[in-house]
């Protein structure tokens, strides 16, 4: 079986070699191009076959080390070997976002080996936009530990301060609550970011926006920030919004961390209590499943943690619905209903 070494010119292998396996920046490359024509594809598959057991090599300035070469190389303008390089060293650093725990730039030859990736590629004018997207999605998967381990080392390749990058994140809280989540791990980190645009964004969600799946999520995350709850409060929020607001809801989101939900928006309008009563007391008995006292449990739990809301209301909705089983077990729980339920 013939090698495909033997069809490479001697002095193309052993330059590429040094190129690969030597920090010598002292290497004369004039005629590297004219003999990487001589066999486009097998020095091709060379050079990426060299390349890809030369990253794991740890040199003392390993950013400058790759800077250099990685120039070399791009400025072949070889489509091939530019898209596999760079498919290389993007996948290598995802899955170090990925997979590793704790990120040490300094120690870590792939992160490293990436920065000097995007410092040519930037430099050339080449976009990184898939890069820029990944790095923006990284809030989805990563805490705001580790995303501070990473994100500053792309300041000023990407983002002119880590402010941009935060504001970049607020553009995504609709898309993902857990983007607003991140930013407040964030400032409890000490990195304070500009609240305005946030503020602007609950409003725009409350007052005007569909309440679909999303931007319920994003805004019942917003609710959560005494700051922005602070600054809804000030505004004269129309009831029938905070009743549609509860209708588009399921019951997990109504209850959602101990009914905080509720208590966000009783907040916002203190006389809601009634409607939030039956429209959270429908979707409990919709859902068709549970033990039998499930319901009623729940109920009571939301009466007991919220005094704006009427037990009035509550049995009038069960006696409604026929509920007759329900209507004993909160009389067991409120005794000084029982003069207003004489039919039980």
């Amino acid at each position: 079986m013939v090698s495909i070494y033997e069809n490479l010119n001697p002095k193309f292998r052993n330059l590429t070699d040094l190129l690969f396996y030597s920090d010598r920046m002292d290497l004369d490359l004039s005629e590297y191009k004219s003999l990487y024509k001589e066999n486009r594809v097998d020095h091709a598959a060379y050079i990426l076959n060299v390349f890809k057991r030369a990253v794991d090599i740890f040199w003392e300035d390993n950013q400058s080390f790759w800077i250099n070469r990685l120039t070399f190389f791009f400025s072949f303008n070889e489509k091939q070997i530019s898209e596999e390089m760079s498919s290389f060293l993007e996948k290598r650093i995802f899955n170090l976002f990925k997979f590793k725990l704790d990120i040490n730039p300094k120690y870590d030859i792939e992160f490293q080996q990436f920065l000097a990736y995007c410092t040519v590629k930037l430099q050339r004018n080449e976009e990184l936009n898939l890069v820029k997207e990944h790095l923006l999605s990284l809030p989805s998967s990563t805490s705001a530990t580790r995303l501070m381990q990473i994100v500053p080392h792309f300041v000023p390749l990407f983002f002119k301060d880590i402010n941009e990058y935060t504001d970049c994140i607020i553009k995504k809280i609709t898309q993902s609550a857990r983007n607003f989540e991140l930013l407040r791990e964030l400032e409890g980190l000490g990195l304070s970011f500009n609240k305005q645009p946030i503020i602007s964004l609950a409003k725009d969600l409350l007052l005007e926006r569909v309440y679909n799946d999303k931007n319920r999520r994003a805004l019942f995350a917003l609710l959560h920030d005494n700051t922005i709850l602070a600054s809804l409060k000030t505004i004269q929020v129309p009831n029938a919004r905070l009743i549609s607001l509860l209708s588009a809801s399921d019951f997990k989101e109504i209850e959602d961390r101990h009914f905080s939900n509720v208590k966000h928006l009783l907040e916002l309008d203190s006389s809601l209590g009634d409607e939030l009563v039956n429209i959270y007391a429908s979707k409990l008995y919709a859902r068709g499943t549970g033990h039998r006292k499930a319901n009623a449990d729940r109920l009571i739990r939301l009466l007991r943690m919220f005094p704006q809301i009427s037990p009035k209301k509550v049995l009038a909705f069960l006696s409604a619905h026929n509920k007759m089983i329900d209507i004993k077990y909160m009389l067991s729980a409120f005794p000084e209903l029982r003069k207003l339920a004489a039919f039980v």
